[in-house]
């Protein structure tokens, strides 16, 4: 049986827009980080990038908001 994980280590990844970005240009930014495919995107991309590791093939990674 495996021993329950625990946490190595923490990346926080910050998204921004400029202040004077228009709102509907925001509202559309909005949309897209709010839609499932956008979080989802980002677990692929996150589990791709640890892959290139050897060293981190025990390790789990887990994208949470």
């Amino acid at each position: 049986m495996a021993a329950d994980p625990v946490p190595l280590d923490e990346f926080l990844v910050t998204i921004t827009v400029p202040r004077d970005l228009p709102a509907a240009d925001a509202a559309r930014a909005r949309r897209t980080l709010d839609h499932p495919a956008f979080p989802a995107a980002l677990r692929r991309l996150a589990a791709a990038l640890v892959r290139r590791f050897p060293t981190l093939a025990a390790v789990t990674v887990t994208v949470a908001r």
